[in-house]
C-alpha cells in the first residue's frame, strides 16, 4: 500500500490564524491526491478514450472544485469577511469574473446539477442557476455540454498544466490579497503628529 506524503511547513508567527494554516495544509494535500488520479485519467484521455474515462475526470475535477470550495469557505471564515467582498479580489479571468467565483459556481454545478434537470426547465431557473449559467458563460462554457468542469479547471490553471494545485495557487494569491486588504493603513499612522 502507497502511503500520502505529508505537507512539511514553516513555523508560523504567533498572530497567524490557524485555520489559515489547516486550509492551506489540508487542501494542497487533499488536492494533490486528486491531481494524482486525473494526471492518470487525462494520459489514458490523450490515448483517445474520452468515451470511458471523461466521466471519471469530470467526477475528480468536482470533487477538486468542492475542495476548493472548502478552501475559500474557511479562508473567509477565519478572516471574517462576506463572501461576496471577498469574491471581488483576486486573480480575474479574461471572461469578466474573478477565479474565486468561477471556483465557487464550478463547485456548485457539480454539487447541484443532478437536481436541476435540462433544458426542460430552462425558464424556471433559480437564481443560483443563473449565476452559475453567466459564470460558465463568460468562460464559452454551457452547463449542457459534456464535461464543463473539466474545461473550466483547463481555463482556470493555465499558462500552467492543468490541475487543481495550479487553481489552489490562484486562491492562495486572493487570500494575500485579503490579508492586505485587511491590514490598517501604516501610512496613516506614519503621518499623525
Amino acid at each position: 500500500m502507497q502511503g500520502i506524503e505529508l505537507i512539511k511547513t514553516e513555523p508560523f508567527p504567533k498572530d497567524t490564524n490557524i485555520d489559515l494554516i489547516f486550509a492551506d495544509g489540508d487542501a494542497k494535500e487533499l488536492l494533490r491526491v486528486i491531481d494524482s488520479r486525473l494526471s492518470s485519467i487525462y494520459e489514458y484521455l490523450e490515448n483517445d478514450n474520452l468515451d470511458i474515462l471523461g466521466d471519471s475526470a469530470e467526477l475528480f475535477t468536482g470533487l477538486g472544485f468542492v475542495a476548493l470550495q472548502r478552501y475559500i469557505n474557511t479562508v473567509c471564515k477565519a478572516m471574517e469577511i462576506e463572501k461576496e467582498r471577498a469574491f471581488k479580489l483576486g486573480p480575474q479571468h479574461s471572461g469578466g469574473f474573478t477565479i474565486i467565483r468561477i471556483i465557487d459556481d464550478a463547485a456548485n454545478y457539480w454539487k447541484h446539477s443532478v437536481e436541476w434537470g435540462r433544458n426542460e426547465e430552462a425558464n424556471k431557473k433559480p437564481n443560483s442557476r443563473k449565476k452559475i449559467i453567466k459564470t460558465f458563460e463568460s468562460l464559452g462554457r454551457s452547463i449542457d455540454e459534456a464535461y464543463p468542469l473539466t474545461c473550466i479547471l483547463f481555463q482556470i490553471s493555465q499558462p500552467k498544466k492543468t490541475s487543481l494545485i495550479a487553481a489552489l495557487e490562484n486562491l492562495e494569491r486572493w487570500k494575500m490579497e485579503l490579508i492586505q486588504a485587511q491590514k490598517p493603513n501604516n501610512n496613516a499612522e506614519k503621518n499623525d503628529p
